[in-house]
């Protein structure tokens, strides 16, 4: 996770948080960084979660189905941005996926 503090450091969550101190922060509210593959779903309309992501590498898109199967493109997601945060506050089910449009890297936070 060292090669992503700096990513980390310019979020608005993070920001005025000192690089150096990010992984202590990180270890006391139980982060995890998990890399994926390309085309790999990483979070699926109609499951619940309770973490959110900061993409740290790779890019991802954020899309919701219609009823027809027709997919609608809502956001690109590039690395620094947050996703899944109301989801994970709410405890409501997800009424988007979110794909990986590339190989990369997310942090979880619970």
């Amino acid at each position: 996770m060292e090669q992503y503090l700096e990513i980390l450091a310019h979020t608005p969550l993070f920001a005025g948080v000192p690089a150096r101190d990010l992984p202590a922060l990180l270890t006391t509210v139980g982060a995890s960084c998990r890399c994926f593959g390309s085309g790999q779903l990483l979070l699926q309309s109609g499951e619940r979660t309770a973490h959110f992501g900061i993409l740290l590498a790779g890019a991802a898109r954020i899309w919701k189905e219609d009823y027809q199967g027709g997919r609608t493109l809502l956001a690109q997601l590039v690395p620094g941005e947050q996703f899944a945060e109301v989801f994970a506050c709410m405890g409501e089910p997800l009424t988007v996926t979110v794909e990986a449009a590339q190989e990369g890297a997310a942090l979880w936070i619970p």
